[in-house]
């Protein structure tokens, strides 16, 4: 059985239908059973952890310098991939047309 299936039996994510079909492997496999008994046991309360954590109310002017950062940083990222991709577009072209070019000459 999948783990990806089991985390969800654990996570209490599955269907009815699924729970069924895990419970009745947990029973048939001794296997299956130790993994969702450790899968279980990695279960780790997050939420509850940070649930009464009191953070400071970050000011609007940090927000929107983060904001502002984060776009011009978006920005740069994207010019940078279309200068480092556009050389290898171009040879990627001719190749296709070298290739193409080289098919309909033999023919």
């Amino acid at each position: 059985m999948d783990d990806i299936v089991l985390m969800a039996y654990v996570d209490g994510e599955p269907t009815s239908r699924e729970c069924e079909e895990v419970e009745k492997a947990m029973s048939t496999s001794a296997d299956i059973a130790e993994r969702v008994a450790l899968l279980e046991a990695s279960v780790l309360p997050y939420q509850r952890a940070f649930q009464h954590q009191a953070l400071p109310p970050v000011r609007d002017n940090l927000a929107r310098k983060i904001d502002e950062l984060a776009q011009a940083h978006t920005v740069r990222s994207n010019r940078s991939r279309l200068r480092t991709a556009a050389p290898w577009l171009a040879a990627a072209f001719m190749a296709g047309g070298l290739c193409g070019g080289a098919s309909v000459s033999r023919e």
